[in-house]
């Protein structure tokens, strides 16, 4: 895994090279206007830098698996496509063509880093690759912005992948994922690699927050992280720690390629969260060791890696 030193300088948003400071709004600040034609319950604008959101870098936490009641109320929260038209986020972790899905959640839509992971994750794990892996499966990104900012974003990320918005962040806050504009002492490889194109990659998302300076590309402090079903189970969840913190592409796809040789012998020690399932005793706990052995697993992977 990339290192977890997190730098004071720096907000991590791919715009702006200064820290932003203490993690909380100025009172009396001003909400920005919505376009006449936005569902401002589909929007969000309370305090971005609100507390129930934050989490605290700890290394089970950022692990731990959610409570099945809670992946319950998940699966519920609706969510849009650059149409603007509401699914159910239930209906991205499930499907007759692929029994793998993986979820990314990127952090706003101007965001340089998310460019470069786009990028590289576009490059290394392309739809077809990961439809030839066992299982065959499915990749999804979700942003914090409106998603009207889809379609522009799509084209300039050169994303192939499907995109949905989650504006009201229910789902970054109801997962846990952090709130910060911290980050990695050391670039992780995706912005490394992609050196060159991150530089275009900046210029780009400036110039579409410029164009379209009255649309909210999404909180610039808020986080993601990465989350794999297998059969309808959630097996994995990575939640970010900062701002540069995305799992590393070749992690991610030393673990698919694991998760498909284990398939075939996995017990019933190594079990999840259905969807919709009953909750069995004893299953928290299991979802908690699956976590922590996953975790223990990607850091030899890192290690062996660099």
């Amino acid at each position: 895994m990339p290192s977890r030193k997190a730098s004071e300088a720096g907000c991590g948003c791919g715009l702006v090279p200064f820290s932003f400071g203490k993690k909380r709004a100025p009172e009396g600040a001003q909400k920005p206007e919505p376009e006449d034609n936005w569902d401002e319950d589909d929007l969000d604008y309370d305090d971005p830098l609100r507390e129930d959101s934050k989490v605290e870098a700890d290394d089970d936490e950022f692990q731990q698996m959610p409570s099945e009641s809670l992946l319950n109320d998940l699966y519920k929260v609706q969510i849009m496509d650059k149409t603007r038209r509401k699914v159910p986020f239930k209906d991205l972790v499930r499907s007759k063509d692929h029994r793998r899905h993986v979820v990314v959640f990127v952090r706003h839509f101007f965001c340089g880093m998310c460019y470069s992971y786009v990028k590289a994750l576009a490059h290394q794990m392309p739809p077809e690759r990961l439809a030839r892996l066992n299982p065959p499966t499915t990749l999804t990104i979700v942003g914090c912005g409106d998603p009207i900012l889809i379609p522009k974003w799509l084209e300039q990320t050169d994303c192939p992948y499907e995109v949905y918005a989650d504006p009201s962040r229910k789902l970054y806050n109801q997962l846990g994922f952090a709130i910060n504009t911290e980050a990695n002492a050391v670039p992780p490889q995706y912005v490394q690699k992609f050196a060159e194109s991150f530089m275009k990659n900046l210029w780009r998302s400036i110039g579409l927050a410029a164009s379209t300076a009255k649309i909210s590309g999404g909180v610039i402090t808020q986080n993601g992280g990465e989350m794999i079903w297998i059969d309808g189970q959630l097996q994995f969840i990575h939640r970010m720690k900062n701002s540069t913190d995305h799992t590393e592409v070749y992690e991610m796809l030393r673990l698919l390629k694991r998760q498909g040789q284990e398939l075939g012998r996995r017990t019933p020690s190594i079990r999840s969260v259905a969807l919709g399932g009953d909750d069995n005793s004893g299953t928290q706990s299991k979802r908690s060791s699956w976590a922590r052995y996953i975790g223990k697993r990607l850091s030899i992977i890192s290690d062996k890696g660099q």
